[in-house]
Order: structure tokens, then C-alpha cells, then sequence
């Protein structure tokens, strides 16, 4: 599992499915139940936009699509990107390279070291790898809030 509450839902009653936490709770948490007082209920909206919340960031390491492309998701933006790739048999074939994606935009990538490994053309959600067929190629994508 590597995703939660990623589509937005509307109920008939106008509620959506995931809707961020208010401010004050952000900062002192859940009320507890107290003597003489009720504790304060979680909504089921406060908890799925909090379990997205943390799929988003447990999973932001990834391995590439299978057809030898590093993949951002379209919800990331304003991120840090970190490509790896290496060809699978051939350790002197590989890249390394970050950059940074704004919006919708796709990233703008600086190669740090390349081994004959190379970036394609660069989508908001694509970096391919070029010099190696997708069969061989092994990839890691890190995408990092900038905040």
C-alpha cells in the first residue's frame, strides 16, 4: 500500500472525504476525555487527510515505473527530487542527479555524476533514463517537501 485517500470525494451532504486539520489542533493535538467531559472525536475526514498525509511521506522513495522512468506523482510539488539509476549488470553505467519541481512544472534536473546513464525529456510526473533499455535499468526516485 503506497497511497491513502489520494481521490477527493463529495458527499450528497457537501462534506469532502479528507479536509486538514484545524490550526489549534495541529499544535496541541486531540483532547483527550477529561472528568466530566466527552473527548473530542475524530473525524473520519480529519483522519484520512492524516493518514495521507503520512502514506505521502513514508513513501516517497520509490522505484521506477518499470519502463526505466524515475515517476513523481502529480500531487508533489514545490519538491526536492533525487534520481538514481544504475544498469543492473553493468556498474559502470549510472546517474545521479537532483533537482527541483515547482507546480505543475516539470523539474528542472542537474546531473551530479553520470556513467554513460543519461535524462530524456522531462515531464511534471516523467525523468526518464536514456542509454539503457528499462529491462536492465534499475531506478530510485526521492521526492522531499521543500518546506
Amino acid at each position: 500500500m503506497t497511497s491513502f485517500a489520494e481521490t477527493q470525494v463529495q458527499y450528497y451532504d457537501g462534506q469532502l472525504n479528507v479536509y486538514p486539520l484545524p490550526e489549534n489542533m495541529m499544535a496541541e493535538g486531540f483532547q483527550p476525555k477529561l472528568s466530566g467531559k466527552r473527548g473530542q472525536p475524530l473525524a473520519a475526514n480529519w483522519l484520512n487527510w492524516l493518514f495521507r498525509e503520512l502514506f505521502r511521506k513514508v513513501n516517497r522513495d520509490r522505484l521506477s515505473d518499470g519502463n526505466g522512468v524515475a515517476v513523481i506523482k502529480p500531487t508533489e510539488t514545490n519538491c526536492f527530487v533525487t534520481v538514481h539509476a544504475m544498469v543492473k549488470a553493468d556498474n559502470t553505467k549510472w546517474i545521479s542527479a537532483i533537482g527541483y519541481k515547482t507546480g505543475t512544472a516539470a523539474p528542472v534536473m542537474h546531473v551530479i555524476g553520470s556513467g554513460t546513464l543519461g535524462l530524456g525529456a522531462l515531464t511534471a510526473t516523467d525523468v526518464p533514463i536514456t542509454g539503457a533499455t528499462a529491462d536492465t535499468v534499475a531506478v530510485r526516485v526521492t521526492v522531499t517537501d521543500a518546506q
